[in-house]
């Protein structure tokens, strides 16, 4: 049963969308405020969250609005910035909003799984850090998730075939 939020604030000075305010009548609404935010009843808090069936998180992935694949989608989300937030499988799927099993179904249909996207977008992410010679390897071993650097140089190592101080130096960066 849907909710009218008691109280809605807003930063906008004017209700520019208008139209769309229709919808929360019974709702204070409170415009040009310092934040936006809505106030809902305390009861509302105590009743559990409807939970989705694995079926229903698998449907709702494979019938959302994601441009192009999910993987590219992800891909994508991990360019800009996410790496710190949602550097793991698990983290990846709560930000999708989707249970991490049925997330990995739906990759396995595009013949992919989450390690080789994170790994591609970190190696890729790696080369162009490692390139500008700004940050030391603690520095962008951090960036991009790792707990120690050890563990970046050793994945590195792996994904290139040269330590990530070799491939600074030498500046071979079509690996």
């Amino acid at each position: 049963m849907p909710h009218t939020p008691r109280k809605v604030y807003l930063q906008a000075t004017e209700t520019e969308g208008h139209k769309k305010t229709d919808t929360l009548v019974g709702s204070l609404l409170y415009i040009g405020q310092d934040y936006t935010a809505i106030a809902i009843d305390k009861l509302l808090l105590v009743k559990p969250l409807k939970q989705l069936s694995a079926t229903c998180d698998h449907k709702a992935v494979k019938n959302s609005k994601l441009p192009g694949s999910l993987s590219t989608s992800i891909i994508s989300l991990m360019s800009q910035g996410y790496f710190s937030a949602i550097s793991t499988p698990e983290k990846i799927a709560n930000h999708l909003g989707v249970s991490l099993r049925s997330l990995q179904r739906y990759l396995a249909t595009e013949k992919v799984n989450l390690k080789q996207i994170i790994d591609t977008e970190r190696f890729r992410k790696a080369k162009i850090m490692l390139a500008e010679k700004e940050n030391s390897l603690v520095e962008i071993a951090e960036q991009l998730g790792y707990s120690e650097s050890s563990h970046f140089s050793r994945a590195f190592k792996y994904w290139s075939g040269v330590s990530p101080g070799r491939f600074r130096s030498h500046g071979d960066y079509q690996h």
